[in-house]
């Protein structure tokens, strides 16, 4: 298994094979007070061999620097169909995290494990709004 893409963003939409995205690329937000509530979206495409197809553990979160939860990890079974053609497949997934919010300033890793090894991450950070 192979992370092909993962990034946040303000919202996105599966589009058939595609996924189409508003705000891609949130390297920092800035924030008046703590803690701030940032409505996140993070995005992550999977590509698998049909020998790795199978019912799979993901679990999705968001940690701080201290390694503390943002975003209580969540997930669950997933099913990694064999691929119809050829050898590959792949999963896209966009988990929408309307709640998040962020105790501290400094930075934040969402990530996403399956079967318990990180599959992918995106980072980005709080920071103080300057006056």
């Amino acid at each position: 298994m192979d992370c092909r893409f993962a990034f946040l963003c303000l919202e996105a939409e599966p589009n058939g094979r595609q996924v189409d995205a508003v705000g891609i690329g949130i390297e920092e937000a800035l924030a008046e007070r703590l803690p701030v509530l940032i409505p996140l979206t993070f995005v992550v495409s999977v590509s698998y061999s049909r020998f790795e197809a199978g019912q799979k553990s993901l679990v999705v979160g968001c940690m701080g620097e201290d390694g503390e939860p943002v975003v209580e990890p969540m997930g669950g079974p997933m099913d990694f169909p064999i691929p119809e053609s050829g050898i590959d497949g792949t999963q896209t997934f966009v988990f929408e995290m309307p709640d998040a919010t962020f105790p501290a300033y400094g930075r934040y890793t969402f990530y996403l494990t399956v079967d318990g090894l990180q599959m992918a991450r995106a980072s980005f950070a709080v920071s103080p709004l300057s006056n």
